[in-house]
């Protein structure tokens, strides 16, 4: 769900974009297709997960029966994996376009508010840590 957590952090990011005043306001473009990424991505991932919810829920039901049916056991592992890897794909593709939108200091900013909200890892930096 951390994903949904940068999508949602990217909605707020276009309601309240100016955190420097050198910074020039995002375009109508900018805005637009901020809101069109972060809504596709979230479409995305939770067609994505109800189908993972289904298929893992189908392996539970075959792992629940004392003579285990290997073979379909191992089509619906198949099927996960391929779900988790279109989930990973998804984001990756935010990620590419999300840079292209709002350029390297926006995202920098970005980053450091998702740091903060525990997205990045840790957190506190290190210099936080020394304080």
């Amino acid at each position: 769900m951390r994903g949904l957590l940068l999508a949602a952090a990217c909605t707020v990011f276009v309601q309240n974009p100016q955190p420097k005043a050198t910074l020039p306001p995002l375009s109508e473009d900018q805005v637009a297709r901020l809101r069109r990424l972060v809504q596709t991505t979230q479409q995305n991932v939770r067609k994505i997960q109800t189908q993972l919810d289904d298929l893992e829920s189908r392996l539970a039901q075959v792992y629940g029966q004392y003579d285990l049916d290997e073979q379909h056991a191992q089509e619906l592992i198949g099927r996960i994996v391929d779900l988790q890897r279109q989930k990973l794909e998804n984001y990756q593709r935010m990620h590419i376009e999300l840079r292209k939108i709002v350029g390297k200091e926006r995202f920098e900013i970005l980053k450091e508010r998702l740091r903060r909200a525990g997205y990045f890892g840790s957190k506190t930096t290190e210099k936080e840590k020394a304080k």
